[in-house]
């Protein structure tokens, strides 16, 4: 259905009918079917019950692919056998461990964020060890261990290897204009110039300079975007695609629909971080899309 006539005169499919009226339903092969909003109008349990049907068969079709590219990425950013861990067969065996049927039921949970990748990651080490060789987990754990002891991407007043953090309010990446401020317990917090949490900051003698040394050796960096759209079925695989054309591990995905607009909120990370107009950039030219910005 793509809209209706009363009297052989185009109404608001929420137009209320009186007795006598008379309906056509206009339909296409081209819709891409119902909208959310409908039913805030629909007066019929069956409809509704419909409506709901679609956008659940369709939600999941959604979590299903999110589930698979995040599982997937997350099992590649680590260096483990992708071809063995994703095989139909061995992804049915991960699921029937988590209590699910079928490896697309778990692919469906990770999609919609009730499943954990770190916890699917962990059953897979207890059914196909021969996956996860100990020297590389082992390798993984030291790295990041001693990236987050010291992060050599940022000089205070001049001077690198000074304890700092990123603050994750806004999540500064290099190429931001950058201001730090000294905190009671973590060092030296490390914010966007234009963070509103700095705006509101009042002891302006603990502002520090700082600045990016060029080193960026605290890769990953997280990245969150909010993007603002005109409702549309499918509309979550076409936002996520530039996000994989520039290979940026999604590490969390949010989405609400109000008023036929959707809003979604992406979180990643990159090696890159001078991607990141790139990633904008690519975003705004989906048709759909109003608005994009940076958290």
């Amino acid at each position: 259905c793509v809209g209706a006539k009363v009297n052989n005169r185009i109404e608001p499919l929420n137009y209320e009918l009186k007795n006598g009226d008379l309906v056509e339903i206009m339909t296409s092969k081209q819709s891409p079917g119902p909208s959310k909003d409908w039913l805030n109008f629909v007066k019929s349990a069956h409809a509704r019950n419909k409506i709901n049907q679609f956008f659940k068969k369709q939600d999941r079709k959604d979590n299903i692919e999110v589930g698979r590219v995040e599982l997937e990425g997350e099992l590649k950013k680590n260096h483990f056998d992708t071809e063995l861990l994703l095989k139909n067969s061995n992804l049915d065996k991960v699921a029937e461990s988590f209590g699910y049927k079928t490896h697309e039921d778990l692919l469906a949970q990770i999609g919609a964020a009730s499943v954990r990748v770190k916890k699917v990651i962990d059953h897979m080490k207890e059914l196909f060890p021969e996956a996860f060789p100990v020297e590389q987990t082992q390798l993984v754990l030291s790295e990041s261990t001693t990236l987050n002891r010291i992060n050599n991407d940022i000089l205070v007043n001049g001077i690198p290897g000074i304890e700092t953090r990123l603050a994750r309010c806004c999540n500064p990446i290099p190429g931001d204009e950058i201001i730090g401020y000294i905190t009671s317990t973590n060092g030296i917090s490390i914010h966007r110039a234009d963070c509103k949490n700095v705006s509101i900051q009042k002891v302006k003698e603990k502002f520090v300079d700082v600045e990016w040394s060029g080193r960026r050796t605290n890769f990953p960096y997280d990245v969150v975007v909010h993007i603002e759209a005109i409702n549309k079925t499918g509309g979550m695989m076409e936002i996520l695609k530039p996000f994989y054309d520039i290979n940026a591990h999604i590490t969390n995905t949010f989405s609400k629909t109000q008023r036929n607009m959707d809003y979604y909120t992406i979180s990643c990370e990159m090696d890159k971080p001078e991607n990141v107009p790139l990633l904008l950039k690519e975003i705004r030219k989906i048709p759909e899309v109003v608005s994009v910005s940076r958290q």
